[in-house]
């Protein structure tokens, strides 16, 4: 399939927002928005803010005051300031947050003040950790690739000497503090409780090292499922030495081992795109979902899953997807023009996924992943159906290749 099929829009709505927020500086004012920008800049943001023209005027306003409000509320709550925001209101407007630690009935003229735990003293000023450490996130956050619908995935990987009856209380403590805090950001707690304040997921390195020579000589169907989550790993905060020394071990364990990527690829086809006997995108038939297609587990799942193969049979410690898809081709694992087409069918579905989130969040519904083909225009649904017909192109690639 030609690589122009698909809509290119790599072009971040935060690289926007930036970039015509500095277009503005200096100009008479922010109600002035729509004629000091290009009117295409003004219509891509519209779009992509899912904006209207009388919104996008107030939205710059706010955006041009967010330093000044910021310092202000620094200035009243002191030592219990603990950060503020732009958040999207159920109207579709905009409003500055402010969070405090403080008293209970604080009030600061023009934004909205919640209360929270911590404040960011108390945080800067947390106790030395007793040994070294790395907080790291997994899953999709790792991948830098979550979503309006994206829980949290973490752990804590630990230096050696760590020593549970000396030390266990701390990290613990750390831990709670850090998926507490997630959670009240809008990253839910794991359900499946893969965190860093579940124990299992909180040691030092050797017991991580043992994890993962588990997992690759005995890949059960359990073993399978904590792959897909903890080869996806980035350290977010600490001492990064303890991860890559990790990844290091476990690439060298993954690289040619056919036995554990043939088992990783079984794995990764339970997740098919919906395509039906004649190529037509397959609605889900029953249940709650009846008439809708899951945009995550059968489009950006599967994508994802054959890059993580890719990655762990060539020995590449990239961690996002497509990073991943540009060196299994340089790698020699798929073609350039394969490895373009699963970029561009994963932009597009990402992209498609983010939209429909964004309309559900705006009309005050709920976010999920299930999307209705009424929601599309042709073009879409022909893109779509293109992207789909790219993956499941290269799962059948993939199974031949590691074959049971």
């Amino acid at each position: 399939m030609p690589h122009s099929k698909f809509v290119n829009r790599k072009t971040l709505v935060s690289i926007t927002v930036a970039m015509a927020t500095a277009a503005l500086a200096g100009t008479a004012g922010a109600n002035d928005a729509r004629t000091s920008i290009p009117a295409d800049m003004a219509a891509a943001m519209q779009r992509d803010l899912n904006l209207t023209a009388e919104q996008l005027p107030r939205f710059f306003k706010l955006q041009h005051e967010t330093l000044a409000r910021e310092a202000q509320a620094r200035r009243a709550f002191g030592a219990n300031f603990a950060g503020g925001w732009l958040e999207r209101t159920t109207a579709g407007d905009f409003r500055y947050v402010v969070a405090t630690a403080g008293a209970a009935k604080a009030s600061l003229p023009g934004s909205e003040v919640r209360q929270v735990r911590h404040s960011l003293h108390k945080l800067e000023g947390t106790m030395a950790p007793p040994v070294d450490y790395v907080w790291v996130a997994a899953g999709s956050q790792a991948r830098n690739e979550q979503t309006a619908k994206s829980d949290q995935d973490n752990c804590l990987v630990l230096d050696n000497r760590y020593d549970p009856a000396q030390h266990g209380a701390y990290f613990k403590e750390l831990a709670r503090f850090v998926c507490d805090g997630l959670d009240a950001c809008g990253y839910i707690y794991c359900p499946g409780e893969m965190m860093a304040m579940t124990d299992q997921w909180r040691q030092p390195q050797r017991v991580w090292a043992d994890y993962f020579a588990r997992w690759t000589s005995t890949p059960d169907p359990k073993a399978l499922m904590l792959t897909c989550v903890f080869f996806d790993l980035r350290a977010v905060h600490g001492q990064s030495a303890l991860l890559d020394d990790l990844r290091r071990d476990v690439l060298q364990r993954t690289q040619g081992n056919s036995l554990f990527l043939a088992h990783m690829v079984g794995n990764a086809l339970q997740h098919q795109p919906p395509l039906g006997l004649f190529k037509g995108i397959a609605t889900i038939r029953s249940g709650e979902h009846k008439g809708t297609v899951d945009l995550k587990h059968t489009g950006v799942v599967p994508i994802v899953d054959l890059a993580r193969v890719y990655a762990l049979a060539g020995g590449d410690n990239a961690v996002n997807t497509h990073d991943r898809l540009v060196g299994a081709a340089a790698g020699g694992a798929i073609s350039e023009q394969s490895a373009r087409d699963l970029r561009d069918a994963l932009e597009f579905l990402a992209f498609t996924r983010i939209q429909h989130q964004a309309r559900q969040i705006t009309a005050g519904d709920k976010p999920d992943n299930y999307l209705r083909l009424d929601d599309l225009s042709n073009f879409e649904r022909t893109q779509l159906k293109d992207a789909f017909t790219v993956v499941q192109s290269l799962q059948n690639v993939l199974s031949h290749r590691y074959r049971m």
